[in-house]
């Protein structure tokens, strides 16, 4: 899919380094100013912010 292929570019050029949830609203609130930009990296966020719930999620089952 196009856009999830998309996603995970701007997802590893955002976070080369895992910043996980925290790095995403920091993002979003920089960015919140410019409403198309803020439209853009909201989206980009939220689906970093589900990778990092989802990856904790696996990493704390028993």
């Amino acid at each position: 899919m196009v856009l999830d292929k998309t996603a995970r570019s701007i997802y590893n050029w955002m976070f080369s380094i895992e910043q996980g949830i925290a790095g995403c609203a920091l993002l979003y609130m920089k960015t919140s100013r410019d409403q198309e930009v803020e439209l853009r990296f909201s989206v980009a966020g939220a689906i970093c912010m589900a990778k990092n719930s989802k990856e904790f999620m696996e990493r704390e089952k028993p």
